[in-house]
């Protein structure tokens, strides 16, 4: 799974305004709105977009971010990821850290539709 991420993510393009424009397709982790899951073990700890938003906190509050947003859902972990998040310069960065830090970081489930 480290290796498919570590590919991928050496393929990829953030599409930041100071990168040059991509041809072709947008790798998946690039995609605007494609949803990921971190997780510690077998437990499921944040999931989020490559969108701009807010973090929001299992503990409370939020925090603005210039390229992500979603929920940490485990409160023993708000301090950690939120650390990284801190450091981290832009989407690739903050995927980067969390895999180097020893999260599993992968495409997350679409929501079901309720059918």
């Amino acid at each position: 799974m480290k290796l498919a991420l570590a590919a991928l993510l050496a393929l990829c393009a953030c599409g930041r305004s100071n990168e040059p424009a991509q041809d072709g397709p947008v790798p998946a982790l690039s995609r605007s709105g494609s949803r990921w899951q971190v997780s510690r073990g077998d437990r499921r700890v944040f999931t989020f977009t490559n969108e701009a938003g807010k973090v929001k906190w299992a503990k409370g509050g939020e925090t603005d971010s210039l390229f992500v947003s979603g929920v940490v859902s485990d409160p023993k972990e708000d301090a950690r990821i939120k650390t990284l998040l801190r450091q981290s310069r832009h989407f690739r960065d903050l995927v980067n850290r969390l895999s180097r830090a020893g999260y599993g970081v992968s495409p997350a489930e679409p929501p079901s539709t309720g059918g």
